[in-house]
C-alpha cells in the first residue's frame, strides 16, 4: 500500500486533532490566542504559523513519497491513477484523506465530485 510508504510526519499531520493543536502550543498559548481574538484580532493571524508547518511537513513528506517510493508509477497517468483508486476503494480513515490528496482532492471535493467510493471508476478517471 503507497500509504504505508508515507512518512510519518505526513500521517501525523493527517490524523490531527484539536487536542493535538492544544498540546503543540500549550495553556497559554491558547490563552494569549482567545485573548488576541477577543481584542479584535483575528484567528487566522494568530494560528498561521502552524498552518504553515502542517503545509510543509505534508509537503515534504509527499515529495519524499514521489521521490522515493512512486517515481517508477509516474511514468503513466492512468496506471498511477488506477492504482491509488484501487487502493482508495481498499482503505479506510485516515488513508482515505492521504489517497484523496494523490488524486488532486479534499474530502469536500471527493463528496462533489465523486460522491461515493463505487464511482471511482471509470466516471472519475475518465475526467482525467
Amino acid at each position: 500500500m503507497i500509504y504505508d510508504e508515507f512518512h510519518e510526519i505526513g500521517k501525523r499531520n493527517i490524523r490531527a486533532t484539536r487536542s493535538d493543536f492544544t498540546d503543540m502550543i500549550g495553556e497559554d498559548g491558547l490563552k494569549d490566542i482567545i485573548r488576541n481574538v477577543f481584542l479584535g484580532g483575528n484567528v487566522l493571524d494568530t494560528t498561521e504559523f502552524i498552518t504553515q508547518r502542517r503545509l510543509i511537513r505534508s509537503f515534504a513528506a509527499t515529495y519524499e513519497l514521489f521521490l522515493n517510493h512512486l517515481s517508477d508509477k509516474m511514468a503513466d497517468l492512468p496506471s498511477f491513477v488506477d492504482s491509488v483508486c484501487a487502493e482508495l476503494q481498499a482503505s479506510s480513515a485516515p488513508s482515505q484523506t492521504f489517497y484523496d490528496w494523490l488524486l488532486g482532492l479534499t474530502k469536500k471535493g471527493f463528496d462533489n465530485i465523486v460522491r461515493k467510493q463505487e464511482n471511482m471508476g471509470d466516471d472519475y478517471e475518465g475526467s482525467l
